[in-house]
């Protein structure tokens, strides 16, 4: 399962190279990839929590004590979903803020508008992303990530047939931005559902979860938070730089 979604992760990065490069130009092309690069060097905003998620429900799982785990889960998913509003609004908020102009050598004024647009349905699709890689992190607590693997292979096979109509059409890169990071997000609430089918999500009690679980999973994931701004300067910096 894992290497079918790496399989079909790594076409899609290709494959969004080839097929855009030609019709979008070198500018909008560097535009579009360096907003996308943001989601690798972002994770940190997370907080560390879908870590510290990861290391609880592996505890209580393994001591079968069902109803735990469950509030485990909906309460690290809640808080993972409060996170994510606020880190999207505050993204959102930032994108009119920023000089564009100054950050971007266009030789178009317009390309500066399209990179504001896009960027403000980035943040928006990177507060989702930090919630379903929360909902990923369940899973490998619950030690079942070939399921996430499996999804995550669909949702790329999925995201290559948004980026084929996308690029068929000449999209914009708000459009290239949906149907690549977009699509793939999306795609990870399919595990969601399967949470909630299983008994191991309730929305009934999340707030109460929320409250009992919030401390422990912010105090552990403080630590992961370190490790994850380490990463981002190490790894994540990459594809920016580039």
């Amino acid at each position: 399962a894992n290497v079918g979604s790496k399989a079909a992760s790594l076409a899609v990065m290709v494959l969004s190279v080839s097929l855009t490069l030609p019709y979008l130009g070198a500018q909008r092309f560097g535009i579009w990839m360096t907003i996308a690069s943001f989601s690798g060097m972002l994770t940190f905003l997370g907080m560390g929590v879908g870590n510290a998620l990861t290391n609880l429900v592996a505890k209580r799982s393994a001591a079968a004590d069902f109803q735990s785990v469950r509030r485990a889960i909906s309460g690290g998913l809640g808080l993972l979903l409060v996170v994510g509003l606020v880190v999207a609004g505050s993204l959102h908020v930032l994108v009119d803020w920023l000089p564009w102009s100054r950050l971007i050598t266009a030789t178009d004024p317009v390309f500066l508008v399209e990179a504001q647009q896009t960027g403000k349905i980035f943040a928006l699709l990177f507060g989702l992303n930090l919630f379903t890689t929360g909902i990923q992190s369940v899973f490998a607590g619950l030690q079942r990530s070939f399921e996430v693997h499996l999804v995550n292979a669909i949702g790329a096979v999925l995201a290559l047939g948004a980026l084929w109509f996308a690029v068929r059409e000449q999209a914009g890169l708000q459009a290239l931005l949906l149907a690549t990071l977009g699509v793939q997000t999306a795609t990870s609430l399919v595990l969601l559902a399967l949470l909630a089918r299983r008994g191991l999500l309730t929305l009934v009690r999340m707030r109460s979860a929320i409250q009992f679980e919030a401390n422990g999973l912010l105090r552990t994931g403080g630590l992961f938070f370190v490790l994850q701004i380490g990463t981002m300067v190490g790894w994540g910096s990459d594809a920016l730089i580039i």
